[in-house]
């Protein structure tokens, strides 16, 4: 499947960048699977889930009278010119339900060290500058900015 053309929203305090990447989600269960980001930022990412993961991913939460967001470790690869991989911590901030099957799942960096964030930056960057030498940014898709209201923020 081909990867969508990477689209800017600025509307926040830091861009997100529409762009599907690849990553790999574990689990406080133990899960690990492969999933694929709808958007990313220099503070968190947006990733598309099915029914099963994101049962799997939010069941601890579910079950506590007390809800603790969910915690993964997400490893995300950058295709940059020396392929960089991004290897952090994070909280389940919010999802959405999109259909029967697929969730929008909303996740948080807990923990990215210097050097992995200066790369994450640099890659942002380089698709801000690259779209902007091209033509003016544009939005498509749904927006978190646009679409708070429907996402629930655990």
């Amino acid at each position: 499947m081909p990867m969508k053309q990477p689209t800017i929203s600025t509307r926040r305090r830091f861009p997100r960048i529409d762009v599907d990447l690849p990553i790999e989600i574990k689990a406080e269960c133990g899960l690990v699977f492969n999933a694929i980001t709808k958007n990313i930022s220099q503070t968190g990412l947006l990733m598309v889930a099915d029914r099963d993961k994101f049962e799997k991913l939010t069941v601890n939460q579910r079950l506590s009278e007390k809800s603790q967001p969910a915690e993964v470790t997400v490893k995300i690869t950058l295709p940059m010119e020396n392929t960089t991989t991004i290897h952090t911590h994070c909280r389940l901030f919010q999802f959405r339900r999109i259909s029967r099957d697929c969730y929008h799942i909303g996740l948080e960096y807990m923990e990215l060290p210097e050097s992995e964030h200066n790369e994450l930056t640099r890659y942002i960057q380089g698709i801000i500058t690259h779209s902007s030498n091209r033509k003016a940014p544009q939005t498509s898709g749904i927006l978190l900015a646009e679409a708070d209201k429907d996402y629930k923020t655990i």
